[in-house]
């Protein structure tokens, strides 16, 4: 059986006090609050910090004073908690438990396992590197096209590479070099490049038909000031 992974479970330094809670799922809003030098005024601020913690059987209530410990699970939310130093209102007989150290590393070493299984089984390399050093299980895939499997899946244990015949092109690349787009079959084409050029043809056109007007207009000039000339010499 393999062991779960060594995690860095310390408490964070100092307590928090939960601000919000029931508000979000599994989540709550804490408060710390850190104690800042003024250098010029030589003088101590206190100066109060919010972040979200994760709750994972909703055991707090507004009011607790907690401590908690880093565990990433999601963008915002990089913190657990770890103990209720002092509950506010219910005794905590009366709430859900709360998970202890091994628990919380077993349970993020479970879902770590189930993530890399689901890679590898569709050929990532680094995936399949994982399991086989942490002594998982995983099903590789027997075969893949162009571009299903990693350069070095071969060299990490996983199913070969096919051979790609050198004048083939992208997939998205039809004959002729033009490009699906929108999900059509073949035929398809980039509907932005026809626009683009349409554009720029309008924009050719255009500029054609002034230069042509300039020209028309250059040669009439010319025209009225020979007979103006010639007027003038009778």
């Amino acid at each position: 059986m393999a062991q779960p992974v060594t995690r860095n479970l310390a408490a964070r330094p100092g307590p928090v006090v939960v601000v919000s809670a029931g508000r979000m799922q599994n989540t709550v809003k804490v408060r710390q609050v850190k104690e800042t030098w003024h250098k010029h005024l030589r003088k101590t601020f206190y100066r109060p910090k919010q972040f979200l913690v994760h709750d994972p059987n909703s055991s707090l209530l507004e009011g607790d004073v907690i401590t908690t410990a880093p565990e990433r699970h999601s963008k915002w939310v990089k913190q657990t908690v770890a103990a209720i130093v002092a509950p506010f209102g219910k005794p905590i007989d009366e709430r859900p438990p709360l998970y202890t150290a091994q628990q919380r590393a077993e349970i993020a070493d479970t879902k770590r396992k189930a993530k890399v299984q689901r890679r590898a089984s569709r050929g990532v390399a680094s995936a399949i590197r994982e399991a086989r050093e942490r002594g998982w299980e995983v099903e590789t895939p027997t075969v893949g096209g162009w571009g299903a499997l990693h350069d070095e899946a071969q060299s990490a244990g996983g199913a070969p590479k096919p051979d790609r015949p050198k004048d083939a092109m992208g997939r998205s690349v039809l004959p002729g070099g033009r490009h699906k787009f929108g999900g059509k079959g073949e035929g398809g084409v980039n509907k932005e490049a026809a626009h683009g050029a349409a554009r720029t043809s309008t924009r050719l056109n255009k500029a054609r038909e002034q230069e042509a007007e300039r020209e028309e207009t250059a040669n009439q000039s010319t025209e009225e000031v020979a007979k103006a000339n010639l007027q003038g010499k009778q």
